[in-house]
């Protein structure tokens, strides 16, 4: 038995006209890097996950190394 945890092209679908939309308004613009959309991105993910800020990177990589690389604010009880 195969259980398809995955279908995207099925969550392409059933969001197509928006995505294609998001995507020729990014490609129209040809501002690829830190455009209007990113900023509404994080402020639509800040809303979602309940944070204060949230901040987007291009890879894993590049996450990680923003993790790894940040300094707690000094309240944050990572610093106690």
């Amino acid at each position: 038995m195969k259980i398809d945890f995955a279908n995207l092209q099925h969550q392409y679908q059933l969001y197509k006209n928006d995505i294609d939309a998001k995507i020729q308004a990014v490609l129209d613009k040809s501002n690829y890097i830190m455009g209007e959309e990113i900023t509404e991105l994080e402020q639509q993910l800040s809303e979602f996950t309940g944070v204060k800020h949230a901040i987007t990177c291009s890879n894993g990589t590049g996450a990680l190394h923003k993790a790894a690389t940040s300094t707690p604010p000094a309240s944050s009880p990572l610093n106690h």
